[in-house]
């Protein structure tokens, strides 16, 4: 064929690809701690993703530290796919977010106040107490209150006061509270009457 004997007319179609529409998952998982003083985060889980695809990140910023009301949820925040070029094509492909929680339960303290007892003297019965399960160096005031004078059984109360590092509500108190118990005094007592010659 001469080009000269010719008169080209063209159509020209058009050659279209588009991001692969398989769903990806992408699912958040927080979980239920107790309160230790760190933060607790989320981690993020992103399915397989189609041939040509690269995942480049993929985190959540949600954290608890403190004792939650609420469940905190746990999304992913940033998510970056990028294709076989290198272009971030994340918002163009089909995407399923799974997010879940945080939750951080109060710690326990234990309390013990010690039981004694005593017969009579006319002085105070006091006893010792201990408390443990503070968390990562907190500290509150603990003191025990209990004192029993008088003939009586009466409980070796305690007090605390959440004016250091501790907060009241990272932590939950279980206490067992001992006895002070003065009895009477079982000593015998001689009583002489003496008479005279008058």
């Amino acid at each position: 064929a001469k080009e000269s004997n010719y008169t080209v007319h063209a159509t020209v179609g058009k050659l279209t690809v588009t991001e692969n529409q398989t769903q990806i998952v992408v699912t958040t998982t927080g979980g239920e701690f107790v309160y230790d003083g760190t933060a607790h985060g989320a981690t993020v889980e992103v399915s397989a993703l189609p041939e040509g695809y690269t995942l480049e990140a993929a985190t959540s910023r949600a954290t608890a530290t403190d004792v939650t009301a609420e469940d905190v949820t746990a999304s992913c925040d940033t998510l970056v796919i990028k294709n076989a070029a290198g272009v971030d094509v994340t918002s163009k492909l089909k995407i399923k977010y799974v997010d879940g929680t945080i939750k951080v339960t109060p710690a326990e303290l234990t309390i013990t106040t010690n039981s004694a007892s005593k017969v009579y003297d006319g002085t105070a019965l006091k006893a010792a107490g201990e408390i443990t399960g503070f968390v990562n160096g907190e500290t509150a005031t603990f003191t025990v209150t209990g004192s029993q004078t008088e003939v009586a059984v009466s409980d070796n109360t305690y007090k605390l006061v959440w004016d250091k590092t501790a907060k009241e509500s990272n932590y939950i108190v279980n206490a067992t509270v001992g006895k002070l118990t003065v009895t009477e005094n079982q000593t015998e007592i001689t009583v002489t009457t003496t008479g005279g010659e008058f």
